[in-house]
């Protein structure tokens, strides 16, 4: 965690304060991945994504069950999202 830390500061001190260290991490990630991305997977939960992104990069069948999520704001994106997907269908 200092190693991230260390380098979100550095971006604040050069002036550009947009990154925080948690975006620091994800753009990081990515950059790891950036020669194979077939092995990265990136799903947003809050946006309802889920086993169906999740279970074919695993290489696993989609589970019957809902994907698994804690606490009542998430519940209720995840509920959002799907009722809008469902909607747009």
């Amino acid at each position: 965690m200092g190693h991230l830390c260390h380098k979100a500061l550095a971006i604040c001190a050069d002036g550009d304060v947009s990154l925080f260290p948690m975006e620091f991490h994800v753009a990081e990630v990515k950059d790891y991945f950036k020669d194979r991305p077939e092995d990265l997977l990136i799903i947003d939960v809050c946006s309802g994504e889920g086993f169906a992104q999740l279970a074919p990069f695993l290489g696993a069948a989609i589970p019957a069950e809902p994907f698994p999520h804690k606490g009542a704001l998430l519940t209720r994106r995840v509920e959002e999202a799907r009722a809008g997907a469902v909607a747009a269908q």
